[in-house]
């Protein structure tokens, strides 16, 4: 006992001792090797097809018996991935600098791997060859290198890599995420060199462009617009950077199981002190009787606890626009339209509190759009509502003044879009000359647009008690307010996706219908398209219907974290292995039919020209032949 101790504290040191510069970028956590066999398993089996799933366990085992010997496969596994000196600064990098920099990355990566043994330590590195002491560590060929602590072996590419990676096992092995058969947490300092990366490989790509134009003697193009959009996308990545440089950790997860079917996880979590983690620490919790305003037909819908705590994003998005784009535009009143849009908008999102949108449908089978917003003053939240529309068709009616195909009326709160104007709209201004577009020209768009929603669409809002009511459907559709759905259902289909025995209530909650949507829109399309989409409607009437709910996803806080479960159900799973199945026997039933009809008509061509060949008898041709004339 008292060597075992010796021997880990030895390890720690050295781990202490390691190269400072290395950088992690990375590991991989294996809740076992039976649990990632059952997963695969389990996957297989969804598919329909259970070879490969048995095939894949067999192969994980195979590689990890071969290489490392015999495993606990009921015990964590795992693998970190470190940068053995400190990243590149990508910031001003010239493109062959960075280029230089991206191909030499490889070459600096070290990587360790964590194996539970069973049986003595001793034995285990003896049973491996692994008997030859190297700084440290233990080796027999010196290519990996390994030390034995708490009942695994710690394998990698040199005795600085173990030992580093060993001081850091319990907390690379220490799962972050609820019933993940696979966890991958992206090192922080992979989070923070996200924007320099992104900003070095758009520097590169317009040096590249403007080499390639000086070597062709063109000028690369540019206007303003085009500079302006420019450094829109450079300030957008330098935003995205500041916020990943607020976020300490971030794990994805993914399991799988035969009842449940897929499900992914993920936990963010932020540094202590920072903007998003004090925005997230605050989010307010989904009030279940939300619930209660979806109808039971709905193929979608969103829920947020509070709209206005989220608005960080728009915030974010609306200065930057206005900071590089805005300026850009010469005419004062139409920039003072397209400001005072920006602003309301980012003043209609702050006030914004709890609220649910769904997507349902018409008697006529078309799609219908609608949400419930609540507001700490509901007529201030209105006149809002109403300015914002005000402005955007105001500077759409500047734009475009003999534009017929956006419209708004402020006092009913009613807008409407055509697409058959807009249509004529664009080709009237880029089309060529004496080319119409109309219903008979885009026929085929304008028959999608029917089995979706309408070639013209109306939107209309208004006040229900203190919730704004807000629709959008097709002109001249009888859809209005949906009867009650049921509540307690939808907030049973959330709490199935939360870690078993959780207590978090989630902020933002969200479930679709996948299936049931194309099912229905495809079957829909495919019947308006006409002949061509025959086939295609009778595979999607032929398909049964899933479960509702196939794919639903809850977010929560989590102390200075927050996590979200997201899951697609095994029916949901189960069902586009079947279309795609059937869709494939259509598309070789059709050939099949194709080949045998090309084999008819050849051997129809072959029976054809048989009766037009001639048979010519030698003996006949010489009996009728003229005699020869006699000799004298």
């Amino acid at each position: 006992m008292q060597n075992k101790t010796a021997v880990s504290l030895c390890v720690v040191l050295a781990a202490l001792c390691a190269p400072a510069d290395y950088v992690k970028l990375g590991s991989a956590r294996f809740s076992s090797l039976n649990d990632v066999g059952s997963a695969a398993s389990a996957l297989g089996i969804l598919a329909e097809q259970p070879m490969i799933g048995m095939m894949a366990m067999g192969g994980l085992q195979q590689v990890v018996t071969q290489t490392f010997g015999m495993a606990d496969q009921s015990k964590p596994m795992g693998a970190v991935v470190y940068y053995k000196t400190a990243l590149p600064d990508f910031k001003g990098m010239e493109a062959e600098a960075f280029a230089v920099s991206m191909a030499g990355m490889a070459t600096n990566l070290a990587f360790a791997i964590y194996v539970p043994v069973s049986g003595p330590e001793e034995d285990y590195l003896k049973s491996r060859g692994a008997t030859n002491a190297v700084d440290g560590a233990y080796t027999a060929d010196d290519t990996l290198f390994a030390v034995v602590q708490g009942g695994y072996a710690v394998w990698g590419d040199s005795p600085a890599t173990v030992k580093l990676a060993a001081g850091e096992m319990a907390g690379t092995l220490k799962s972050k995420l609820d019933g993940m058969a696979v966890e991958i947490d992206y090192g922080k300092a992979v989070l923070q060199k996200y924007g320099e990366f992104m900003t070095g490989m758009n520097q590169m790509q317009k040096q590249m462009a403007a080499e390639m134009a000086s070597m062709t003697d063109q000028p690369v193009e540019t206007n303003a617009w085009k500079t302006a959009l420019e450094s829109y996308q450079q300030a957008s990545m330098e935003a995205s950077a500041k916020m990943l440089e607020q976020i300490d950790s971030m794990v994805v997860g993914l399991g799988a199981d035969i009842a449940r079917g897929i499900s992914v996880g993920v936990s963010c979590g932020f540094a202590p002190g920072s903007d998003l983690g004090g925005i997230m620490a605050k989010a307010v919790p989904v009030d279940p009787k939300l619930y209660d305003a979806v109808p039971a037909s709905a193929d979608l819908f969103v829920a947020i606890g509070n709209c206005g705590q989220m608005s960080y994003d728009t915030e974010t998005s609306m200065d930057l626009v206005a900071k590089t784009l805005l300026p850009q535009i010469k005419d004062e009143a139409i920039r003072k339209q397209a400001e005072s849009l920006l602003s309301g908008l980012v003043s209609l999102t702050k006030q914004a509190g709890a609220s649910v949108m769904f997507v349902d449908r018409d008697k006529q089978g078309r799609m219908v759009v609608a949400s419930k917003t609540a507001s700490a003053d509901p007529a201030k939240y209105l006149a809002a509502n109403g300015r914002l529309y005000a402005d955007f068709f105001s500077m759409v009616g500047t734009l475009v003044p003999e534009q017929k195909f956006a419209s708004f009326d402020a006092a009913a709160g009613k807008m409407g879009f055509d697409f058959v104007s807009l249509f004529k709209f664009l080709d009237a201004k880029f089309g060529e000359e004496g080319d119409e577009t109309g219903p008979e020209e885009m026929e085929t768009v304008f028959k999608v647009l029917d089995a979706l929603m309408g070639r013209s669409v109306e939107g209309a809002y208004k006040l229900e008690g203190d919730v704004l009511a807000a629709v959008c459907r097709a002109v001249g559709s009888d859809y209005e307010a949906p009867a009650a759905g049921d509540g307690a259902a939808l907030a049973a289909r959330i709490a199935a996706v939360m870690p078993a025995g959780s207590t978090a209530k989630p902020f933002e909650t969200f479930s679709l219908s996948l299936s049931s949507m194309i099912r229905h829109y495809g079957a829909r399309i495919a019947s308006a398209i006409g002949e061509d989409g025959e086939d295609v409607a009778k595979v999607f009437a032929a398909l049964p219907d899933a479960a509702p709910g196939g794919l639903t996803m809850a977010a929560w806080a989590e102390g200075p974290a927050v996590k979200a479960s997201m899951n697609l159900s095994a029916a949901e799973f189960k069902w586009f292995v079947k279309m795609f199945t059937d869709f494939a026997a259509q598309d070789a039933a059709a050939q099949a039919a194709f080949e045998a009809e090309a084999l008819s008509e050849k051997a129809g061509v072959e029976d054809d020209d048989a009766e037009d060949i001639v048979v010519i008898d030698d003996e006949d041709d010489e009996a009728d032949a003229p005699a020869a004339p006699a000799a004298e």
